[in-house]
């Protein structure tokens, strides 16, 4: 995208699709822009005029341009207007092929999107939509899910931080009383304590 404004954005949109895939009319280029709203003036327009969230959909004309089998985008949200999001979303639940999608953006997941996979630990799971369940449940059910699993591991984290704090108050507390263990040494020294001349209360 970046590409688009600074290497070619002297040159419309237009043109640049007739110059790229030697397009044999303006109205061809003109036209493919247009299903994704790059209509009038703007498709004329030099592309470094051209807004972020314009700039994304000229981006999807070329990507779609020889009508690929598979789409695989990262973040395809980012710099896009909200009504190239929705354009974005529309184009793809009308796509006849598949959609690898990665985004932070759950409501325009949700517009498109049918099935998750779900991939880590070596391992890909994926949850199928029916009639009665959508991506939206499908993802509510998932990220639910993974905020127990993260309340849990943060439980076990605050528990074993209260059994170091514990040791280290110990180790703290025996040192104020110059009276250290060997293994409390060891901890006064890993943790960079220093001996402190007062009563530990």
């Amino acid at each position: 995208m970046e590409q688009l404004r600074d290497e070619d954005g002297e040159v419309s949109a237009s043109q640049y699709l007739r110059e790229r895939f030697s397009c044999r009319s303006d109205q061809e280029a003109r036209g493919r822009l247009g299903r994704f709203g790059i209509t009038g003036s703007c498709a004329l327009a030099p592309m470094k005029t051209l807004s972020g969230g314009q700039l994304v959909r000229v981006s999807l004309t070329i990507l779609t341009w020889e009508d690929p089998h598979l789409l695989i985008l990262d973040e395809p949200t980012n710099h896009s207007d909200v009504y190239a999001i929705d354009a974005l979303a529309l184009a793809l639940r009308e796509f006849k092929g598949g959609v690898l999608c990665v985004s932070h953006n759950r409501a325009f997941l949700d517009a498109f999107c049918q099935d998750l996979w779900v991939v880590g630990q070596h391992t890909v799971q994926v949850k199928y939509h029916s009639e009665d369940t959508g991506f939206g449940d499908l993802f509510a059910d998932y990220a639910s899910r993974v905020a127990h699993s993260v309340g849990l591991t943060y439980e076990r984290h605050q528990t074993k931080s209260a059994q170091k704090f514990q040791k280290v108050n110990k180790a703290a507390k025996a040192l104020s009383q110059k009276k250290l263990t060997r293994g409390q040494t060891q901890m006064v020294n890993k943790l960079g304590l220093r001996y402190i001349q007062n009563d530990w209360k």
